[in-house]
Protein backbone atom coordinates (compact mmCIF):
# COMPACT_ATOMS: atom_id res chain seq x y z
CA UNK A 1 0.00 0.00 0.00
CA UNK A 2 1.46 3.60 -1.10
CA UNK A 3 1.65 6.54 1.16
CA UNK A 4 -0.50 8.12 -0.78
CA UNK A 5 -3.63 5.34 -0.44
CA UNK A 6 -2.80 5.24 2.99
CA UNK A 7 -3.22 9.00 3.17
CA UNK A 8 -6.54 8.56 1.80
CA UNK A 9 -7.96 5.60 3.50
CA UNK A 10 -7.11 7.85 6.67
CA UNK A 11 -9.17 10.74 5.53
CA UNK A 12 -12.30 8.42 4.65
CA UNK A 13 -11.91 7.04 8.46
CA UNK A 14 -11.31 9.92 10.24
CA UNK A 15 -13.08 13.14 7.70
CA UNK A 16 -15.09 11.26 5.22
CA UNK A 17 -16.25 15.14 4.42
CA UNK A 18 -12.59 16.02 3.69
CA UNK A 19 -11.84 13.27 1.16
CA UNK A 20 -10.85 14.68 -2.04
CA UNK A 21 -13.12 13.34 -5.23
CA UNK A 22 -9.62 12.20 -7.04
CA UNK A 23 -8.52 10.19 -3.94
CA UNK A 24 -11.99 8.26 -4.53
CA UNK A 25 -10.53 5.81 -6.16
CA UNK A 26 -7.79 4.63 -3.72
CA UNK A 27 -10.55 4.56 -0.98
CA UNK A 28 -12.32 2.38 -3.27
CA UNK A 29 -9.85 0.12 -4.14
CA UNK A 30 -9.34 -0.74 -0.21
CA UNK A 31 -12.54 -1.15 0.47
CA UNK A 32 -12.79 -3.67 -2.16
CA UNK A 33 -9.86 -5.66 -0.86
CA UNK A 34 -11.77 -5.34 3.15
CA UNK A 35 -14.86 -5.96 1.47
CA UNK A 36 -16.58 -3.02 2.81
CA UNK A 37 -17.57 -1.24 0.17
CA UNK A 38 -21.36 -0.74 1.14
CA UNK A 39 -20.24 0.63 4.16
CA UNK A 40 -17.94 3.23 2.52
CA UNK A 41 -20.02 4.32 0.19
CA UNK A 42 -22.54 4.64 2.83
CA UNK A 43 -20.66 7.05 4.78
CA UNK A 44 -19.69 8.79 1.84
CA UNK A 45 -23.17 9.38 0.65
CA UNK A 46 -23.96 11.25 3.59
CA UNK A 47 -21.08 13.03 4.49
CA UNK A 48 -19.03 13.75 0.91
CA UNK A 49 -21.31 13.64 -2.39
CA UNK A 50 -18.77 14.72 -4.00
CA UNK A 51 -16.63 11.87 -3.36
CA UNK A 52 -19.53 9.42 -3.47
CA UNK A 53 -19.96 10.47 -6.84
CA UNK A 54 -16.14 9.53 -7.66
CA UNK A 55 -16.25 6.42 -6.43
CA UNK A 56 -19.38 5.62 -8.24
CA UNK A 57 -17.73 6.99 -11.59
CA UNK A 58 -14.42 4.79 -10.37
CA UNK A 59 -16.89 1.70 -9.82
CA UNK A 60 -18.48 1.96 -13.59
CA UNK A 61 -15.50 2.63 -14.96
CA UNK A 62 -13.50 -0.03 -13.56
CA UNK A 63 -16.31 -2.69 -12.95
CA UNK A 64 -14.75 -3.22 -9.56
CA UNK A 65 -17.78 -3.68 -7.51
Amino acid sequence: MTASTRAAILVAADSPEKLRACDAWRVLEMAVELGVVSEVKAVLQKANPAAFAAVLECEAEDGAV
